[in-house]
């Protein structure tokens, strides 16, 4: 691969790219100080397929995936119900589903006003439900999660608490939320502006 030279101005306008996840975790590593220096640089070939980082006398090169898509349509402009919730709790009772589910999914149900149930099954180890105690609004509802998908988020949030919202999404998406159906699922930290966009998974999936 002919690496591009770095960087010697700004971009004119904003870019937007995917980067392989291995190669995001190299940069992590990078930034976080394990190459010579905590700056990196960035650079991209003339035809935008390759991003090359340097963090000191260390650099990595990674292939281009394209566009990412607009999640920004799909977070809830209205939410339906939200639960606050122990971060440490669900994230134990992530782990347990994980352990019993053969789908790698969970149900998870919002009781008001201070319920979260999250359960799994299979057919050699059983069901397995775990009740939560958290302060819930809105309406009463359950959806199907990708456990894995949950669990990262959650354990990616910092505090105590955990806050999970689930809601319509901006047209043209707009999935009812109630039942076993949902909108986008979003998980982050009490009272700050970071978060997890989950989709919900069909039913028996």
């Amino acid at each position: 691969m002919d690496w591009p030279s770095q960087l010697v101005a700004p971009v004119a306008e904003p870019l937007d790219f995917v980067v392989p996840t291995r190669g995001m975790r190299v940069l992590q590593k990078l930034a976080q100080g394990d190459g010579d220096g905590s700056e990196v640089s960035i650079a991209l070939d003339e035809g935008q397929r390759h991003v090359v980082f340097e963090a000191g006398d260390v650099t990595i090169g990674c292939q281009l995936g394209g566009k990412y898509p607009d999640y920004r349509a799909l977070i809830p402009q209205e939410w339906s119900v939200r639960a606050v919730a122990d971060r440490a709790a669900l994230l134990r009772a992530c782990r347990t589903a994980q352990a019993l589910s053969e789908q790698g999914s969970l149900r998870i149900e919002f009781v008001p006003p201070g319920k979260l149930v999250v359960s799994s099954a299979s057919v050699e180890a059983g069901d397995g439900k775990t009740e939560l105690e958290a302060a819930v609004e809105g309406t009463e509802a359950e959806m199907t999660l990708n456990i894995r998908y949950l669990a990262d988020a959650v354990a990616a949030v910092a505090g105590k608490q955990v806050a999970i919202t689930a809601g319509v999404p901006a047209p043209p998406l707009s999935p009812p939320v109630g039942g076993r159906k949902g909108g986008a699922v979003v998980v982050q930290p009490v009272g700050a502006s970071d978060l997890g966009l989950i989709m919900p998974m069909q039913p028996g999936r």
